[in-house]
């Protein structure tokens, strides 16, 4: 996916219901998206690992997960194992249910621009 197209998807998520969390996150993203400068890059392999790190360090089970976005748990593995790939609405609402900001969940080269959040170090390792 270009990062044209990772903007365009965002955005119509942010359509859908213009006055919720959800589309202020989508916004925020597309915002940083079109930022100079901005290293784009999704690895999809890397968001299922995403998923289960914040997911884990609630101590939730991915049948928590699921229960809190209203989705079957099994979809969540299937993300979390990358037998497949969640489409942009289904990330941000992986997000807003983690209580995360969405691009965490993106394979970003630099996401040092978020306080207070783990950073991807060289080795593609989270700290």
């Amino acid at each position: 996916m270009t990062k044209q197209e990772a903007i365009n998807e965002l955005t119509r998520a942010a359509e859908l219901c213009p006055t919720t969390p959800l589309a202020e996150a989508c916004r925020y993203a597309v915002d940083w998206m079109r930022a100079p400068n901005t290293e784009f890059d999704l690895t999809w392999g890397c968001i299922g690992e995403r998923i289960r790190h914040y997911r884990t360090s609630k101590n939730w089970s991915i049948a928590e997960l699921g229960r809190r976005m209203h989705m079957p748990p099994q979809t969540i593995g299937k993300y979390e194992h990358g037998q497949t790939t969640p489409k942009y609405k289904n990330l941000i609402r992986i997000a807003n249910a983690l209580e995360i900001n969405p691009m965490l969940l993106m394979d970003s080269k630099d996401n040092s621009w978020l306080p207070g959040e783990p950073k991807e170090v060289d080795n593609g390792q989270m700290d």
